[in-house]
């Protein structure tokens, strides 16, 4: 470790140019990222609607409609031109509307009028549109075009275009509100006014790196990027806090110059690395998951940590090694506001919030069980009040929540299809069923047929029947509307049936991660117990951190069903990743200070010492990257990430806090037993030294 630091000490200004180089080129290669603004993509090849829709794709050449298109104040025929005008767009595959489902030519009072209401109502028009992969954005904007300002807009590609659109914006003024933070917070975490600027580059750097170096990752959606960001924040700028603070206290003790960056750097690179081989090591656990998302996020956050602390282990060091001149010249002294009386109190009354906490415990753990997700992305912008909100809402008012559910059945059975189609047509909550018999019927061979009307239902092989069925997700029976549906067409084909649509997709995405969910956060903790452990080599430090660490977990995520809220389950999946990865390395940064002061002082005292300590880094591990949690939650428009950044932001100060008021408590109730290291003396309980040494309690 010397030679290391020492090495640095003597080429600092050759690392750091070699770090900036190496940072614009990332962020030079991060113009090439490509992101991923939906989550179909995320089920597994064996899925039953990713194999249906890769038959679909195969026998019909088109995939499922995902737009609606309302036109207000329109004619039959007024319609019809608009819906051929869309139809004529090359990033259309196809455009449903009125005339695929009856005859326009006879009037439509003669029509079935509940299916015609599906399509045209109140002089309003319903085109369901399928818009292919790849030119999302631009097809959107070029059907709003022809729609007019006055159509509204819904469905999987609005929101996917209004997604790309709003990242495409920026973040606006966050940078300039994170730097205002950092240098703030800097302030009272350093002994210099340069050193605040320092680490801003050094987190700077890591973001850029972190983003060019996930091009090896592949495509990842937006809400992995968001999340990364917030974990980068965190873990260098924790990282980096924590060596500029111990830095700052030895020059305060009287060491100078770049000895102190030296001294500091040896004591805590095996800490940090501990914190963050904790924070990298949940990643490990979700491989092994179906759904795609959970892997995606383990892979890009052990990333971006193993990013934050080489550049707060070796860019750091040597951009203070660097500028030792100047951090001499504007040195001041550390502020502390009350933080030593603020550590005395909450270790008097450390009794008091553990006991809350137990008391509380079992409420939070059975709330957070019983929670309410939503799987699809139907929700997303509700309530947001955006003009998508609008438009989905105008929409559902008028047209209901009606989706398309594909069924693909062996052709050659007519009488079978006509059955099916009838009981189908018998469920409250089926609305139509657009298929040969239903749209063409039996009594003519499908043989005498146009060609270009056999090719909309028959295929070489399968016969295809549109189901729509008012199954919102805010509906409480969803999935049984779902089932009923399979449940027909099964009745009639077995295992032979076919089918697919997002209410499909969005029971599967349920299905899967509710499988081995609770062995995923079982592995989990055992990982961390173990890293805790390794690093700390006593048997109690592992139960004091985990129940400290579930019960930040347990209370931000109780909070939502508590409050009666519906949790979008990709957002709640990234966010409890970065809340647990954090937390814990937030946490394992207590104990770090904790053990070193245990080593010169009694227990109580320690405690103190180690809450002394922790407070001021703790904006860096924890609230500097809430702030950015809860800026997200308030600028942005996608109703997702503002749920993602809110409870990202709590759950980062809420295991803060538990770092202070809860974990401080358990390590002074907890006895130490110690794991025996080689030859020398043995520690037993209360930290006891066999060899003679005197008891520090």
């Amino acid at each position: 470790m010397n030679h290391y630091i020492d090495f640095l000490a003597k080429h600092a200004k050759v690392v750091v140019v070699l770090f900036f180089l190496a940072a614009s080129l990332c962020g030079v290669l991060s113009r090439l990222e490509e992101t991923e603004y939906g989550f179909s993509g995320y089920l597994p090849e064996h899925a039953d609607s990713v194999t249906a829709l890769r038959v679909m794709d195969e026998e019909y050449g088109r995939g499922l409609p995902n737009l609606q298109v309302m036109l207000r104040e329109v004619s039959v025929p007024e319609a019809l031109d608009k819906k051929r005008e869309m139809e004529a767009l090359p990033g259309v595959a196809r455009a449903e509307w009125l005339d695929d489902v009856t005859n326009l030519y006879e009037p439509l009072e003669m029509a079935d009028q509940r299916e015609v209401e599906q399509w045209y109502r109140d002089g309003k028009a319903c085109i369901r549109l399928t818009i292919r992969e790849g030119a999302e954005a631009e097809t959107v904007e070029e059907i709003g075009r022809i729609a007019g300002p006055d159509a509204a807009l819904s469905g999987l590609v609005a929101q996917e275009a209004a997604a790309e659109k709003e990242r495409s914006k920026g973040t606006g003024l966050l940078p300039v509100f994170l730097l205002l933070l950092f240098f703030v917070g800097g302030i009272f975490v350093t002994g210099s006014w340069t050193e605040p600027v320092l680490m801003a580059l050094t987190v700077g750097a890591s973001l850029l790196m972190n983003r060019g170096l996930s091009l090896c990752l592949g495509p990842v959606s937006y809400v992995t990027r968001e999340a990364v960001s917030l974990l980068v924040l965190s873990v260098s700028g924790g990282c980096c806090a924590s060596l500029l603070h111990l830095t700052a206290k030895l020059r305060e003790e009287g060491m100078e110059g770049s000895a102190a960056m030296q001294e500091a750097w040896g004591r805590l690179a095996g800490g940090l690395s501990g914190c963050t081989l904790a924070v990298a090591s949940c990643g490990l656990v979700f491989p092994s998951a179906e759904y795609g998302l959970g892997p995606e996020l383990g892979r890009a956050m052990a990333l971006a940590c193993c990013v934050s602390l080489g550049n707060a282990l070796c860019l750091l060091p040597c951009l203070v090694f660097a500028c030792g001149g100047l951090i001499r010249r504007t040195r001041h002294g550390l502020f502390s506001f009350g933080i030593g009386i603020l550590s005395k109190g909450i270790v008097k009354l450390r009794a008091v919030p553990l006991l809350l906490a137990a008391v509380a415990a079992p409420v939070l753990f059975l709330a957070q069980k019983n929670n309410v997700f939503y799987y699809g992305e139907d929700e997303i912008y509700a309530g947001t009040e955006s003009r998508l909100d609008t438009d989905t809402a105008a929409i559902r008012e008028t047209f209901g929540c009606a989706q398309t559910l594909i069924l693909l059945v062996p052709r050659g059975e007519p009488e079978k299809e006509t059955a099916m189609d009838a009981e189908l047509e018998g469920l409250d909550y089926v609305s139509g069923v657009v298929s040969y018999p239903a749209v063409v019927g039996n009594a003519i061979p499908d043989s005498y047929q146009a060609p270009e009307i056999r090719s909309r239902f028959y295929s070489a092989h399968y016969s295809l029947h549109s189901v729509l069925v008012d199954v919102g997700e805010r509906e409480a029976d969803w999935e049984d509307r779902i089932r009923s549906v399979q449940n027909v067409g099964e009745k009639y084909y077995k295992d032979r049936l076919q089918y697919a649509g997002e209410a499909v997709s969005r029971l599967e995405r349920k299905r899967l991660v509710q499988e081995g969910a609770d062995k995923r956060s079982l592995a989990a903790a055992l990982i961390l117990g173990g890293v805790v452990l390794v690093c700390f080599r006593r048997l109690s430090f592992p139960v004091a951190f985990l129940l400290s660490w579930f019960f930040a977990g347990w209370l931000n995520e109780g909070i939502f069903y508590l409050a009666g809220e519906r949790i979008f389950y990709a957002g709640y999946l990234a966010a409890g990743m970065l809340t647990a990865d954090v937390g814990m390395g937030c946490l394992i940064y207590y104990g770090i200070c904790y053990a070193a002061y245990e080593k010169e002082l009694p227990k109580r005292e320690a405690a103190v010492a180690a809450c002394g300590t922790f407070l001021p880094v703790s904006l860096f591990w924890a609230a500097i990257p809430a702030a950015a949690g809860f800026w997200l939650c308030r600028f942005s428009e996608n109703g997702m990430m503002r749920q993602m950044g809110r409870m990202a932001g709590r759950g980062l100060l809420l295991t803060a806090a538990a770092g202070l008021l809860l974990l401080s408590g358990l390590l002074l109730f907890c006895g130490a037993v110690y794991i025996p290291k080689g030859s020398g003396g043995k520690k037993t309980k209360r930290g006891t030294d066999t060899d003679g040494g005197k008891e520090r309690s």
